[in-house]
């Protein structure tokens, strides 16, 4: 099984990412999305620092494309900002 990882980890400017970088090199496959917050990092940057990741144009479209690689008993993980998880939930149709 692999797990695919919908990732905008530790994206604020002003956070340290690079400790993420042990765990996202597990996953089968990391994709970057910038949340639409004006302080998140740029996902191309973040790709750079980390060495891995493939850039989404948004959170949404690296969920769709997560799910759409994931096989019957994979895992896909979305993780990052509580403005990702937000992003997150409008995307599946979550209200709080």
């Amino acid at each position: 099984n692999k797990c695919d990882i919908a990732n905008s980890s530790r994206s604020m400017k002003d956070k340290e990412i690079s400790a993420a970088k042990g765990l996202l090199y597990r996953a089968g496959r990391v994709l970057l999305a910038k949340p639409d917050v004006e302080r998140a990092e740029e996902p191309e940057k973040l790709a750079k620092i980390l060495g891995i990741g493939e850039v989404c144009a948004s959170v949404g479209e690296a969920i769709e494309s997560a799910l759409e690689s994931a096989g019957k008993n994979d895992l896909v993980l979305v993780t990052g900002s509580l403005f990702v998880v937000g992003e997150a939930y409008q995307h599946f149709g979550i209200r709080l």
